[in-house]
């Protein structure tokens, strides 16, 4: 198992990479081509699109947590039920997708100025965008058997095989002159043949799950929709949450204000995206530990992961602490984190970091709560932590600064977290003395450690350009895995490891 989730959270962290690389050399190109109101338009209509997509209910997620939970006790026919259950109700909800996009597509010239741009080519393209979202979370069935099966190296791949495809397709497609409707269509395309390949694969894999409308039962939809609509408000209020101190930053501040913090912002979203790969990787194997009631396992796993996540969160808050103004500097400009005109960006990356990041790294107890199907909890107490927020980040944005609208949303983050991590300690037993003496203190001196290396890197790399901010970074990096697999690995499994890569090392120099 401890070999399995290494490659997968390895491959989540691929096709972050992959996506990553390929938003920073197609985001510019589009820009060009399309101008800046097509591109402007296209913008609009990818966001619109992202609301769209809402209309999923959570119920991939669902999929995920009883696909999961009916494998470990060999309950292949539950499965089935809630498998064709699902398809159901996703199947409504795409239908009620794509009749909005029509409406959306046909009263959007009536809001957004279209100058010198063909109202027609944008409608299509909203349009067909639009049906793309409302399908995908039908599409998404295979996936969330896939994860639930713990084949997240096969759900990247060939998500990265989409993702270069996608963007050869629109540069294939604007370079022959045609426009958003035929970017659009590419996408839908893209995304279609990507999720018919994960059924085949989840077919292949999962030859006992079956699909069929004998096997809808009303039971399983509203086991299904009970757990499912509760994760979605969870997802709601975090993506409502996670821009809302740089919206009130913008009100208060105007579209200066905007842009300081939205770079910040956006080195973090890249944070949480790592942070994700781990969290997603782990989900399944607590619902089958929770579906087994294997207490010791749930203790284990929430420890554990806890302790894994906390590290790697805090590895990246000290790299943004430490080298974060020289990247931001190199990357945006040098004004950006002079503190003249604007609170420094590198400032606030730092202050929204210690809530967002730091904190969101302890993911071991919330996907305890979700593999316990606690998420009514959760959902409580997320929409708590989006009232606290937002209350106190529009005061402090107003009354005090920028910075004040970060350390609230920060500390929002914080409560909300230890919140959950006291929630799932009382739900598999352990203390939050054993917690914090098993999880936070190590990270804390493992962290300690990486920091006073950072201090010595930055006294002896003295390099200001690209390759120097590397080096810097990568040196990090180097410091921090031995003093994490010291801290988050087993004798045994660090044994294991050891074998591994002395096995990759011989058989590479007998290939040479």
């Amino acid at each position: 198992m401890f070999g399995a989730i290494v490659r997968n959270v390895l491959s989540n962290w691929t096709d972050f990479a992959v996506s990553a690389v390929i938003g920073f050399f197609l985001s510019p190109y589009l820009v060009h081509t399309l101008g800046n109101e097509g591109y402007g338009n296209w913008t609009m209509i990818v966001t619109i699109c992202g609301y769209i997509s809402l209309i999923d209910l959570g119920i991939p997620q669902g999929v995920v947590q009883f696909v999961a939970r009916y494998h470990a006790t060999e309950d292949a026919s539950r499965a089935s039920e809630v498998v064709s259950s699902a398809v159901l109700v996703l199947s409504l909800s795409a239908v009620g997708g794509v009749v909005a996009s029509g409406a959306l597509a046909w009263l959007y010239p009536c809001y957004m100025p279209m100058e010198g741009t063909s109202v027609l080519q944008v409608q299509l393209a909203l349009l067909v965008a639009g049906m793309s979202a409302s399908l995908t979370p039908l599409m998404e069935i295979p996936t969330a058997i896939l994860a639930a099966r713990h084949n997240f190296h096969l759900i990247n791949a060939t998500g990265i095989v989409v993702r270069l495809l996608l963007a050869g397709g629109i540069v294939a497609v604007l370079t022959q002159g045609f426009g958003l409707a035929a970017m659009a269509c590419v996408t839908l395309v893209a995304v279609l043949l990507g999720q018919l390949a994960r059924g085949f694969i989840a077919r292949r894999l999962a030859p006992r799950l079956l699909l069929g409308l004998t096997l809808i039962r009303r039971s399983a939809s509203r086991e299904l929709l009970g757990y499912a609509i509760w994760l979605h408000v969870v997802r709601i209020v975090r993506m409502l949450l996670s821009n809302v101190d740089l919206v009130l930053v913008g009100f208060f501040y105007g579209p200066v204000g905007a842009a300081y913090y939205g770079i910040a912002l956006t080195l973090i979203t890249y944070a949480q995206s790592a942070i994700g790969g781990l969290a997603s990787v782990l989900s399944p194997i607590a619902i089958e530990g929770d579906a087994k009631a294997e207490a010791w396992r749930s203790r284990a796993l929430l420890i554990r992961s806890s302790r894994v996540g906390l590290m790697l969160a805090g590895v990246i808050f000290i790299g943004f602490v430490f080298w974060g103004k020289e990247f931001i500097a190199k990357w945006m400009g040098p004004v950006y984190v002079e503190g003249v005109e604007f609170t420094s960006a590198a400032t606030i990356l730092v202050v929204a970091a210690a809530g967002r990041v730091l904190a969101g790294g302890l993911v071991g107890p919330q996907q305890t709560l979700i593999a316990m199907r606690q998420v009514r909890t959760l959902a409580r107490i997320t929409v708590a932590q989006g009232a606290l927020a937002t209350v106190t980040a529009c005061l402090c944005a107003k009354y005090w600064s920028p910075l004040g609208a970060a350390a609230a949303a920060s500390a929002g983050a914080i409560a909300a977290q230890a919140a959950v991590t006291v929630r799932s300690c009382r739900l598999t037993q352990v203390t939050v003395t054993q917690f914090v003496s098993d999880v936070v203190l190590p990270s804390l001196l493992g962290l300690a450690i990486v920091s006073l290396a950072c201090f010595g890197i930055g006294l002896v790399i003295t390099g200001t350009g690209w390759a120097g901010i590397f080096i810097k970074i990568a040196a990090t990096a180097l410091v921090a895995l031995p003093v994490g697999i010291r801290l988050c690995m087993r004798t045994e499994e660090r044994q294991a490891l050891l074998m591994q890569v002395a096995s990759r090392l011989r058989l590479t120099g007998r290939a040479q």
